[in-house]
């Protein structure tokens, strides 16, 4: 293993030159093809991607594919991905590695291990016989000079540890079964149906590598995949993950930082797990755009600083329970988060004994402490950095299996993955309980954009939402029931805090439910959303229960109604409901601050109500309210209508508090309205997800 570790950081070293990296232009981030080789671009580097400053040592100067003109590299915020740097004809000067000239055999195995390095040229894999062997170790000094051709599949079967460095593989893929670990480093796979076919459960390390013209890149099942500094370049899929036979609630994992990922017309995802843990840093997927971004299926999921461009859906999460943070969802044209669930699975149910051993990683992933304790047996081998011909130092945390991987924080889910801190936060108000089945799917947003997305910014489907320090703005109407901002469908709970909600052809937030809901909006703003702004309605009948909270919440320049209650019990505290236009949505001409519509327990107080073309309130069929220290000002004509217009069937008495009853308008105030429930703004659920 000492050999394998210091061949690793010779193939990487001997790539380190003086070469400047390539610039990335263009709106699409996934788009490499504009790349300004040389640093020549007209904009004297102030591209946000122009890393042609000459002083990165990662890319070549003529790193380009063969006939399109597409670049090899790129950089993802600070961090080069895609293959380094190397120059043709160089020898990794190792004196156990057997040279193999182009259409040689491999050498025999020796005590099990073939240690072989390709020399220039075109290799055919029909010469590999790797049969006899448990260690296999094939490098080049640079993967522009040494070549393999597949005309199926590479098989691997019944290894230790593979490693291919330095190495071009065209035509086929890899094929991995019952290998405890394949490392490809600085290698470039083109043109297979399937890249890399993963079939153990051991570990699959991927550095720097580069995947291009692909049905799929890496097919998983089983085992942990960790993929760092790496590009997939139209690829129909990127990374799909799926599940091994067996009851487990999960069956592997997958990681990925500093990964650039971008698709074709037909359809796939940049990411697709089912019953996994998945792990996203820095990553960015554009172009899927018969296909989704994310895709994550009764799975852990931690999602921080994606950017998910381009695709039919951005973000879909089915009975997953994720965590997605910092992150940009924009230009999505089905929905940029798309979070739902079915039946509980197996993790759920499990998941509801605290005591289980599922609340540690060894319990939670088969095989996770074997591949933790792999990870550090090789750190412990490495030694802090490796002196090398030239001057050269190779740092002991960038490069190498193990130390390498543990960029700024663990990729290892013990901190992250587990329910009770993180993924439902405490709220006594609402009476949710992090170890249950029922709150098991579920999205915790946080500090992250969605921004012109089709149908809705987000979607919530019989799941649970926690929104805080995001946006969501200049949602796309793709049918005349749809364009709003969140869209909630029997969410288990909504839980909204200093979000921003603005500019969406639609509703702000429209939720719906067959029974009463459980939300707690703080703090956010939801500005100029066309037909409405915060929408709440029960469609299984009024209840007793106190199960909606609004604190701090302004809803401005709206149509139809800044606020909506249908059998449903809010308390609104320190809020605005303002300028509020008159719409059509309804059936009826609507412009009001506040609609209580059958509700039986509702507060609403220290209220600013102000400048609304019809009633500052309308209470219709309410049989219970309290209203104290509101603020009317200047709402339809000034005059009774100032405060708030009583439906007939709205008894005098059920009305409590300071501000009392102005008006009591009767059916003669104002025409009737349908239900909310006969509304057709309600977007169905896309039939593919």
């Amino acid at each position: 293993m000492q050999k394998t570790i210091l061949l690793l950081s010779l193939v990487v070293s001997l790539g380190c030159g003086d070469s400047e990296s390539p610039a990335v232009n263009g709106e699409n981030p996934g788009d490499m093809s504009n790349s300004d080789v040389g640093g020549n671009n007209s904009n004297n580097g102030n591209n946000e991607n122009d890393m042609t400053n000459g002083s990165s040592p990662f890319f070549c100067s003529d790193c380009r594919v063969e006939g399109d003109g597409l670049g090899l590299g790129t950089v993802l915020g600070d961090r080069p991905v895609g293959t380094i740097s190397c120059s043709v004809g160089a020898s990794l000067g190792q004196d156990g590695a057997t040279r193999v000239a182009p259409g040689s055999p491999l050498p025999a195995p020796i005590d099990g291990v073939i240690f072989a390095e390709l020399m220039p040229g075109e290799h055919d894999a029909l010469n590999f016989d790797f049969a006899d062997a448990r260690t296999v170790v094939i490098a080049s000094a640079c993967w522009r000079g040494a070549s393999v051709n597949i005309d199926s599949m590479l098989e691997l079967k019944d290894k230790t540890r593979v490693v291919f460095a330095g190495i071009e593989f065209n035509g086929g893929g890899i094929l991995a079964e019952n290998v405890d670990v394949l490392s490809l480093v600085n290698t470039v796979h083109r043109g297979a149906n399937v890249g890399v076919e993963w079939r153990s459960q051991g570990n699959l390390l991927l550095v720097h590598t580069f995947f291009e013209n692909m049905g799929t890149a890496l097919d998983v099942e089983g085992g942990h995949v960790y993929v760092t500094s790496s590009v997939f370049s139209s690829v129909n899929t990127g990374i799909k993950a799926r599940p091994t036979q067996g009851d487990e609630a999960l069956t592997g994992s997958v990681s990925l930082s500093d990964v650039v990922l971008s698709g074709t017309e037909v359809e796939g995802s940049a990411v697709d797990v089912e019953r996994n843990a998945l792990w996203l840093r820095n990553v960015r997927a554009s172009g899927f755009v018969n296909g989704t971004g994310i895709h994550a299926s009764q799975s852990l999921a931690t999602l921080d600083g994606i950017e998910v461009v381009g695709s039919n859906v951005g973000v879909n999460l089915q009975t997953t329970r994720a965590i997605l943070s910092n992150s940009d969802i924009r230009r999505n044209q089905n929905r940029g988060l798309y979070v739902s669930s079915t039946d509980a699975p197996a993790l759920a149910a499990a998941l509801q004994d605290l005591s289980s051993s599922l609340y540690s990683p060894a319990g939670l992933i088969p095989g996770w402490q074997d591949w933790q304790d792999h990870l550090l047996a090789e750190i412990e081998l490495f030694p802090g950095h490796i002196f090398l011909p030239g001057d050269m130092y190779l740092p002991g945390d960038m490069y190498l299996p193990g130390d390498m991987y543990l960029r700024e924080r663990s990729f290892l889910p013990g901190d992250m993955y587990l329910p009770g801190d993180m993924y439902l936060p405490t709220d006594t108000r609402l009476g949710l309980d992090p170890s249950s089945a029922e709150f098991f799917a579920g999205a915790q947003v946080s500090n992250t954009n969605f921004t012109q997305n089709g149908v809705a910014g987000i979607d919530v489907r019989a799941a649970g939402l926690s929104l805080s320090g995001s946006e969501i703005t200049d949602t796309q109407r793709i049918g005349a029931a749809d364009g709003h901002g969140i869209f909630a469908n029997s969410a288990t709970y909504l839980q909204l805090a200093d979000v921003n909600i603005a500019e969406n052809p639609g509703i702000g937030l429209l939720a719906h439910s067959s029974k009463p809901m459980k939300a707690t909006i703080d703090e956010a703003l939801m500005f100029q959303n066309t037909d409405g702004g915060l929408w709440l309605m029960n469609e299984g009948g009024a209840s007793d229960q106190t199960d909606v909270f609004v604190d701090q919440t302004s809803v401005i320049r709206s149509q139809n109604a800044a606020f909506l209650f249908y059998n449903t019990n809010p308390q609104v505290s320190e809020s605005q409901a303002m300028l509020t236009g008159k719409g059509q949505l309804t059936g009826a001409e609507l412009g009001d601050g506040l609609v209580f519509w059958g509700v039986s327990n509702a507060l609403m107080s220290d209220i600013a109500i102000v400048g609304n073309e019809s009633f500052g309130a309308r209470l219709l069929s309410v049989s219970g309210i309290t209203i104290d220290s509101c603020a009317w000002s200047q709402n339809g004509d000034g005059t009774q209508a100032d405060k708030l217009a009583v439906s007939s069937d709205t008894p005098q008495n059920a009305i409590a508090g300071s501000d009392g009853v102005v008006a009591g308008l009767g059916d003669s105030g104002f025409t009737p309205i349908d239900p909310p429930r006969q509304l057709d703004n309600l977007p169905s659920a896309p039939a593919d997800l």
